[in-house]
């Protein structure tokens, strides 16, 4: 249990001025002519503010930054789309796949996959339709390194040309092909936008980062279809990142994080809430003061960072005050994560993650509307057996019946060791000992 200033983890088991003035006999002051009231101008309206962002290539995207989100496609013997010329194949199986970028009428990009070595020596050769003209004769192959088993090919960051809203742009994207039963393409963007935005009276570091991979990076959160409405609550999107502390770094990771604003319409700053405009090609974002009907997410926690999604995609709400001014609507609570310190100054950090069967959050038009999450917290134990053996699990809620996985706890620069198993007979006597694994 963490002291005071740290988070309470409650274990079920286990573990006037007054004027003076002199009298004097003057002559009578004549009387004094009323002075015309003229209305004061009502403050100019904050006018909505356009800046510029630069997209960059990074090579290491992950380890730069790290989550970076990817897109798949299951590659076939038959091209998914005429191809006016291809290239010669040494392997008498290429297989075929296309991805689609940007947001063109035509925008399938297709892939091609060869063995330079012949057939089932391995697919180690990429080529791809890179200015999208369905010819892929006119395109530099891209060579790969097989891993491992061969099951594995890592390919350089490749670059492309897509077209958005008209124009076009490169984008940059690193693929991998993965064999497991079928043979697969997945790939990642290698590129980012980054600028300036200003909120009120500062001015924050941005980066725009495309993790639906699919060329453009205005996608807001939003619940993917066919998705289960069990369990966690989860979403998708693409990716902002403020940098409100200034060190010039962008914080990106599984983790939620401060930082780390999941695309929306919004983003709130104590009492005051921002809509956004954010350009599909990531070269632009338009900040203005919404005039949207508003009301307000109340909490008693302090140092806390949840995200909600919406109808208008995430919602972040950073805990420095008691109430932040959020746009009317019904919200469901996707994550949480706290920062505390303990006695000795050693910082600590929790992650939790929303369950669909917590109520939903509704936010009325000039009301607050209470969020009860986060700690104390209440560990319990779960028990299931699986043939002979037994399971034993460790389910860690929160107020509001939001999830913490023992592995999300971090003490310092590493996460905290799980928690350890005894088991005892009816004497006291140990029988058995383990650990809960992260997860």
């Amino acid at each position: 249990m963490l002291r005071k200033g740290g988070f309470k983890i409650v274990l079920l088991v286990v573990c006037a001025i007054a004027l003076c003035t002199s009298c004097a006999r003057l002559r009578p002051a004549p009387p004094e002519r009323p002075v015309p009231t003229v209305p004061s101008a009502p403050p100019a309206p904050v006018g909505p503010v356009v800046s510029e962002l630069e997209y960059k290539s990074v090579e290491e995207m992950r380890s730069k930054f790290g989550y970076i989100g990817s897109g798949s496609v299951e590659m076939s013997l038959r091209p998914r789309k005429t191809l006016a010329a291809e290239p010669t194949y040494f392997s008498r199986r290429p297989l075929y796949g296309a991805i689609e970028l940007g947001d063109s009428e035509d925008k399938r990009f297709v892939l091609v996959i060869d063995e330079s070595k012949g057939t089932r020596s391995g697919y180690d050769t990429l080529y791809i339709d890179a200015n999208n003209n369905a010819d892929l004769a006119d395109d530099t192959k891209v060579a790969g390194n097989i891993r491992g088993d061969g099951s594995m090919t890592e390919f350089p960051t490749a670059t492309v040309t897509v077209e958005i809203d008209g124009r076009e742009y490169p984008y940059h994207i690193t693929p991998m092909i993965y064999s497991y039963g079928d043979t697969r393409v997945n790939w990642s963007s290698a590129g980012y936008c980054e600028g300036e935005l200003r909120f009120g009276d500062k001015t924050y570091k941005v980066a725009l980062f495309d993790d639906t991979c699919n060329g453009v990076f205005n996608d807001a959160h939003a619940f993917p279809r066919g998705y289960p409405r069990s369990g966690s609550v989860y979403a998708r999107g693409d990716t902002m990142v403020i940098d409100l502390d200034g060190d010039g770094e962008f914080k990106k990771s599984y983790s939620d994080t401060p930082e780390m604003y999941h695309v929306g319409r919004y983003v709130s700053f104590g009492e005051t809430c921002y809509e956004l405009e954010i350009a599909p090609s990531g070269r632009t974002i338009t900040v203005c003061e919404t005039d949207s009907p508003c009301g307000y997410i109340a909490s008693e926690q302090k140092g806390y960072s949840v995200e909600l999604i919406g109808d208008d995609g995430a919602l972040k709400l950073n805990g420095g005050s008691s109430r932040v001014k959020a746009p009317a609507g019904e919200y469901r609570f996707a994550a949480c994560s706290f920062e505390d310190k303990d006695d000795r100054g050693t910082p600590w950090r929790i992650i939790g993650q929303g369950d669909w069967s917590q109520p939903v959050v509704t936010v009325n038009p000039d009301e607050s509307a209470s969020l009860k999450f986060g700690p104390p917290l209440t560990a319990s134990l779960t028990v299931a057996k699986s043939g002979g053996a037994f399971q034993f699990g460790l389910e860690i809620k929160g107020q509001g019946g939001e999830t913490y996985s023992a592995g999300n706890f971090e003490r310092g620069k590493g996460r905290v060791q799980p928690p350890r198993l005894e088991i005892r007979d009816e004497k006291g006597e140990i029988v058995a000992r383990g650990k809960f694994e992260f997860g």
